[in-house]
């Protein structure tokens, strides 16, 4: 009980000096716990984190919608799903094509814009961050 509340108390220093850091991620295991720490991306304070962003990818005469990690946290599957979307695939805008694991939430990552996945850049377990490109919709 006394190392639990000794392991609370560090914790709650690292989160306090964290917040007052310019870090954006932080992750420590120790003495077989884990903690892992992130900021949401300015673009995003103040909304959901199950929106997606999407951005300008490609230049020239084609423009492609990236799909964007929403949260820091690992891939899986879409909920309801037993396969990730394969590139090719037609996708309507809204449509859950990942879902991000971190601690006990689930975060829903949605598509932006409607059309086929040029590419899925990420494979399932994988850790990804804030703003990585997980797929391109074109």
């Amino acid at each position: 009980m006394e190392d639990q509340k000794r392991l609370d108390s560090t914790f709650e220093r690292l989160i306090e000096y964290f917040q007052t850091s310019r870090f954006q991620y932080l992750a420590l295991d120790y003495a077989g716990s884990s903690i892992r720490l992130s900021r949401e991306q300015p673009s995003n304070v103040g909304g959901s984190l199950q929106d997606t962003r999407e951005s300008a990818a490609i230049a020239g005469d084609t423009c492609a919608a990236q799909v964007l990690a929403s949260s820091v946290g690992f891939v899986d599957l879409p909920p309801g799903r037993d396969r990730f979307p394969g590139a090719g695939e037609h996708v309507a805008e809204g449509d859950c094509l990942f879902a991000i694991r971190r601690f006990k939430n689930v975060v829903e990552v949605r598509a932006a814009a409607a059309g086929s996945l040029a590419s899925i850049l990420v494979t399932k377990d994988a850790f990804v961050e804030f703003g990585q490109p997980l797929a391109t919709i074109g």
